[in-house]
C-alpha cells in the first residue's frame, strides 16, 4: 500500500447510487466496497466499505457487522441512536470487535 501510485478519481454525486429502505425514511449512498448484493463505484487496495446514511424522522435501519471487520461509525448532523445509545453531531460511535448487530434510529 504504501508504494502504491497514487490516484485521483473524481465522482459526482450521479455516480453513486442511491438505496432506500425502511419506506423511503433510509438513504443509503455505498461509496467503495459491498453492502448486501451492491458495490460501490470507487476502487479500493484493501476492502474498504464507505457508505453515507441518511435517516430521516422515526427512520430506523439494523445490519450485520462480520467479526472480521471493524466499524468507523462519525454521525455528521442531528442526533441518532446507535443500539439504544444516543449519539449526537460530531460524534464518534465505538463498538465492541467480536461483531454484532448495528441498530440504528
Amino acid at each position: 500500500l504504501k508504494m502504491s501510485e497514487p490516484y485521483y478519481l473524481g465522482l459526482q454525486k450521479h455516480n453513486i447510487r442511491m438505496f432506500e429502505r425502511d419506506s423511503g425514511r433510509v438513504r443509503v449512498q455505498l461509496v467503495s466496497g459491498k453492502w448486501e448484493d451492491n458495490f460501490g463505484p470507487f476502487p479500493t487496495l484493501h476492502p474498504v466499505t464507505t457508505m453515507v446514511i441518511e435517516l430521516r424522522d422515526e427512520a430506523e435501519y439494523s445490519f450485520a457487522i462480520p467479526r472480521d471487520e471493524r466499524i468507523f461509525f462519525y454521525v455528521i448532523s442531528g442526533e441518532v441512536k446507535v443500539n439504544g445509545t444516543s449519539a449526537r453531531a460530531r460524534t464518534t460511535v465505538t463498538f465492541s470487535e467480536d461483531g454484532e448487530l448495528l441498530r440504528v434510529k
